[in-house]
């Protein structure tokens, strides 16, 4: 009886041994997930990049599971359904660190509900991802982002625009995108088309205006503000007019806004910028900044 008893207090004492063990906090459960790039500062060149306003098909995507930190990455041609991925294999997670099998890490904390990664001096910021990684658009180059103007791409679908001020904003997509404009122009009357985008865009317009027969009355490329497209045209014939806001690169993308206007007089610009729009040689890569 005596052995039953000792038996019966040793079990209780291990039982509350364990019971009073702290649990080990899972760290990993607090990072799993998808994420969008928000922003990325740069110890290179001590700046902070703002890609909020990205495009899908130009945004970055990381995916965190307990295994893995992924990355994902579109290709510069976004015309193609093809896209890169790096995977880094994830050894343990602290309260501030992600543990690779390498033996690297990377410093995390959480930023007003988003995920802020310290990788060498460099920084990323992440915000919660629920849709699909990588996006629809990536692997089908029909969901390019665009603007609800769509389609416009020839003269029969061209958008309507009235000859009175009115501002129109615009995205000129990937894949060649073109952009149709038609408006009603009275005999005599002096019409201004005027286009501007973001002082920072990296978007070089050409404007080209054509006739209801498709034939080309006149064209401008840096004329307007900022290298801007701009046209000063007077009306010879009453009719509807089109006109055309391309790119000067096959690769230009980006948003910009369109009027058109009428003057009492004739103001066209005297002459043309001498060089062209200011462009990145290369688009930023963000394996060329983070988790090398």
């Amino acid at each position: 009886m005596n052995n039953l008893i000792k038996s019966i207090v040793i079990l209780a004492m291990v039982i509350m041994m364990f019971g009073c063990e702290e649990e080990v906090p899972d760290y990993a459960a607090d990072i799993v997930g998808k994420y969008i790039v928000e922003s990325i500062y740069s110890s290179f060149w001590d700046e902070t990049i703002d890609l909020s306003a990205l495009p899908l098909e130009d945004a970055f995507f990381v995916e965190i599971t307990r295994d893995e930190l992924k990355t994902y990455e579109n290709d510069e041609d976004r015309c193609l359904d093809t896209y890169t991925i790096e995977n880094d294999e994830i050894d343990g997670v602290t309260e501030t660190s992600i543990l690779f099998s390498d033996n690297t890490e990377m410093d995390y904390n959480e930023v007003s509900g988003k995920l802020r990664i310290e990788d060498d001096g460099d920084i990323i910021l992440l915000a919660s991802y629920s849709d699909a990684v990588p996006p629809a658009s990536w692997t089908n180059p029909t969901l390019l982002t665009n603007d609800t103007y769509e389609p416009n791409n020839d003269i029969t679908h061209a958008t309507a625009i009235a000859a009175g001020g009115t501002v129109q904003n615009h995205y000129l997509a990937a894949c060649n995108d073109l952009d149709y404009f038609m408006f009603s122009a009275n005999s005599g009357t002096h019409y201004i088309l005027e286009t501007t985008s973001p002082l920072n865009a990296d978007l070089d317009l050409e404007l080209t205006l054509y006739s209801a027969s498709g034939s080309e009355i006149d064209s401008d490329d840096d004329s307007g503000t900022d290298y801007n497209p701009s046209l000063y045209w007077t009306c010879q014939t009453s009719g509807d007019y089109y006109f055309l806001l391309d790119g000067f690169w096959d690769d230009e993308v980006g948003y910009y806004s369109v009027s058109v206007s009428t003057s009492t007089t004739l103001q066209r610009a005297s002459s043309a910028p001498e060089e062209k729009k200011h462009r990145n040689v290369e688009k930023m890569r963000l394996s060329d900044l983070l988790f090398n």
